[in-house]
């Protein structure tokens, strides 16, 4: 079964990177909620600023250099000498003071990104679960079962917090939804066949206690396609989006519109059906992305969700995939399926944006939305704007901004930094802030190597090259 995991694993982590989450076609007899659009403010250029230059022969010429960053102009701040990693694998802690970085062949790193120095350099172990602001960094694996160890900052070594006595099948690493309480999305047996159920699973890691509680109706059973490529035939899969609080978890279904609202600490289930004003299929039909060669094809609907912050609402995105013959070869068209604010109290659908979104990001005070989505081009308010891009919505009076969409598309990194004051769109060569107050790109870095950024710690990696 682990090697089942794992395969389950990287599919749906290819799913989320290929193709968002999506929402399933209901048709009404409603008109579909427009929503108001505003083109990328008019401002000065931003500033622009490049990666520090190296002034010593020495620096390492391949793997990737971490530097410390102004977070409002990504000017690389003075006072701080570089950090070379192998990988950029790694995590912040929600105040940014701490970093865990990975390394090819070094280990692992706790950087002080306050005096941007290592503080711990210690051996690997499993996957990456949370960092928090103390400096205590935990990590999860699951050879042979799955085990929770923790490394607090001073001690030197890793202490085992809890071992589960049977084989936990988790479509991802859990993650804390309170200091001792750790949740994940999981599966029962015979998944990918008739019988099998989605599972939210509920860790205590001071107690050691796995509940695993059932979630009946919420998948599917893969339909068959008809069409066969590489000697197997194509299966469509309807992929639900799993979100947890504190006290519930909340199941969205793939293949309707239904959300089964998850007691954690009871068990119960509830069964809640949630009507959109308008079928997002049929009001997003001119937003296709064009088709594209069918290699290793996904087709069915993959929803995204996120909570607010204070728990009263989701906003639920997606894509919904299909396969088509193109000149006689079979290739992918994707719909973004735009987002809907659905009232978790009357379970009825507050506002839908029929926008070429299929993927949303919620800012850390919960002001604002980033979207991130693809398509052919949309005419809102007597505006024409790319169907590619990304867009800030606003979560009082969900008025949009749509920003620069020559080279931002569904892929586009979104990060925030630490005080929620600032947004980074990052993707290949070039990372954009966003002041979330003005609602402006403010100041961008470019380089002729990939960059990536850790908003909440203030840190930027510049790729070197391979070893």
């Amino acid at each position: 079964m682990r090697g089942l995991y794992r395969i389950t694993l990287v599919a749906t982590v290819f799913s989320v990177m290929a193709l968002g989450a999506g929402c399933a076609p209901t048709a009404t007899d409603s008109a579909p909620t427009l929503a108001t659009v505003v083109p990328t403010p008019t401002t000065d250029l931003p500033t622009t600023t490049a990666p520090p230059v190296s002034t010593t022969s020495s620096e390492p010429r391949s793997g990737f250099r971490f530097y410390k960053v102004d977070p409002g102009t990504l000017e690389p701040l003075p006072g701080f000498e570089p950090i070379h990693t192998g990988d950029t694998h790694g995590m912040a802690s929600p105040n940014g003071r701490w970093l865990v970085l990975e390394s090819w062949g070094k280990g692992r790193w706790l950087i002080d990104t306050h005096s941007f120095e290592v503080a711990a350099d210690l051996r690997p172990w499993g996957s990456l679960t949370e960092v928090r602001d103390d400096g205590t960094f935990y990590s999860a694996d699951w050879d042979p079962v799955l085990t929770i160890r923790r490394f607090p900052l001073g001690i030197g070594d890793w202490e085992e917090v809890v071992r589960l006595e049977s084989e936990a099948n988790l479509w991802s690493t859990p993650t804390f939804i309170d200091d001792h309480r750790l949740a994940a999305r999981g599966f029962s047996e015979g998944i990918y066949v008739e019988g099998g159920e989605i599972t939210v699973n509920v860790i205590d890691v001071s107690t050691g206690v796995w509940k695993q509680i059932p979630v009946p109706g919420a998948w599917v059973p893969g339909e068959p396609t008809g069409i066969v490529l590489d000697g197997y035939e194509v299966t469509t899969y309807h992929d639900p989006a799993v979100v947890f609080t504190e006290e519930k978890a909340f199941v969205v279904h793939g293949h309707e519109d239904v959300i089964t609202e998850v007691d954690l600490n009871s068990g119960e289930l509830a069964r809640h059906s949630f009507a959109p004003k308008t079928s997002l299929v049929d009001s997003l039909l001119a937003w296709v992305v064009p088709p594209a060669a069918a290699k290793g094809p996904a087709p069915g609907v993959r929803r995204n969700a996120i909570v607010s912050r204070d728990g009263s609402k989701l906003y639920v995105s997606g894509y919904h995939t299909e396969l088509v013959e193109v000149n006689d070869q079979i290739q992918e068209k994707t719909r973004p399926l735009g987002v809907q604010v659905i009232d978790i109290e009357s379970w009825e659908v507050e506002k839908t944006l029929d926008l070429p979104i299929g993927l949303v990001h919620l800012s850390p005070d919960g002001s604002t939305l980033l979207a991130t989505g693809a398509g052919e081009s949309v005419v809102s308010d007597g505006q024409r704007y790319d169907g590619s891009g990304v867009y800030a919505i606003t979560t009082d009076s969900y008025e949009v901004t749509h920003f620069d969409t020559r080279s931002y598309d569904w892929d586009t990194g979104i990060d925030f930094s630490a005080d929620g004051s600032y947004a980074y769109l990052s993707r290949g060569f070039r990372i954009q802030v966003i002041d979330l107050e003005r609602l402006a790109i403010v100041a961008e870095t470019r380089s002729t190597r990939p960059l990536s950024i850790w908003g909440g710690a203030g840190v930027v990696s510049e790729w070197l090259g391979q070893p």
